[in-house]
């Protein structure tokens, strides 16, 4: 059984650099992943990911225990990404889904798998279409199945305003989708 993220946490602080690598090991996907929503580019995804570890690590000292050290960690990913974004101006070339994100279980049949491609598109495009803070909030909700509670520490807001940004962005989403079909 691992040890838990305090645990780890108490150590790095120590003097145990051997003791943040099961925190990367544990939260490296996510990451990775919230920064490519943003990124759209598998590189560039791999150097916000490694720029907010390389923060958190740094900053590990301001860290108060009575968090969520993932709130915390996808809080700095959040800022990481936002900081990439404003400095390329989105306007590197996105890099096709199907290479970047896990692709969906699918047929054996091409005609499947060409439909599978188009809907993540099409998600995708729909996604990109939304705030900042609205896209994080939905692929933290429905991709990754986080609490109201902890998506509110990374965006540092009140449960009701993550109720509501979902709301409004799978309505958003919703239309954008029925536009496009």
């Amino acid at each position: 059984m691992e040890p838990d993220d305090q645990h780890l946490i108490t150590q790095t602080l120590a003097g145990s650099l051997a003791s943040f690598d099961p925190l990367v090991r544990r939260y490296e996907r996510l990451v990775f992943k919230i920064a490519f929503s943003y990124t759209r580019d598998r590189d560039a995804a791999f150097d916000v990911a490694q720029n907010t570890f390389l923060k958190a690590y740094d900053r590990l000292g301001s860290f108060h225990a009575e968090g969520s050290f993932r709130a915390w960690l996808l809080r700095i990913a959040y800022h990481e990404a936002i900081d990439w974004v404003r400095a390329h101006n989105r306007l590197k070339a996105r890099e096709d889904a199907e290479h970047a994100t896990e692709t969906l279980p699918g047929r054996d049949d091409q005609e499947g798998e060409l439909l599978e491609r188009e809907q993540w598109r099409l998600l995708e495009h729909g996604l990109g279409a939304l705030n900042h803070r609205s896209r994080l909030a939905i692929v933290l909700r429905y991709l990754q199945a986080m609490p109201l509670r902890e998506i509110a520490a990374v965006l540092d807001t009140s449960e009701g305003v993550v109720k509501s940004m979902l709301f409004r962005g799978v309505r958003k989403l919703r239309d954008h989708l029925a536009e496009a079909a």
